[in-house]
């Protein structure tokens, strides 16, 4: 994963997290950015515009605390996200209690 994916996935990941927690774009922007005069359109732009606007650490770590969430979590999720990704296809060696040897598949 490079620094663009890592960043597209971070900001996925706050999506699914507002929806899940209800919380509306626009009110979430103010709320992370109440200084900022379109602070919606600022986050439309960081979710939305192609190529996306680039979405700094300090804007990361404002929308993360209005979402009354933490960045380390965000970044955990992400990267698990990753991972999970990496292995959905392979198999996993595991060793059996017997000490024989057996693989898990993912799927």
């Amino acid at each position: 994963m490079n620094g663009y994916e890592f960043e597209r996935g971070f900001v996925a990941a706050l999506m699914t997290l507002s929806t899940v927690k209800n919380l509306k774009s626009a009110t979430l922007a103010r709320q992370a950015w109440p200084d900022c005069k379109d602070a919606a359109g600022k986050w439309r732009k960081i979710r939305n515009s192609q190529p996306p606007q680039e979405f700094s650490l300090r804007d990361a770590f404002d929308i993360v605390a209005a979402m009354e969430l933490s960045m380390v979590d965000i970044c955990a999720l992400v990267q698990s996200r990753e991972l999970a990704g990496l292995l959905a296809h392979h198999e996993i060696p595991c060793e059996e209690s017997a000490g024989e040897a057996s693989t898990l598949t993912t799927k």
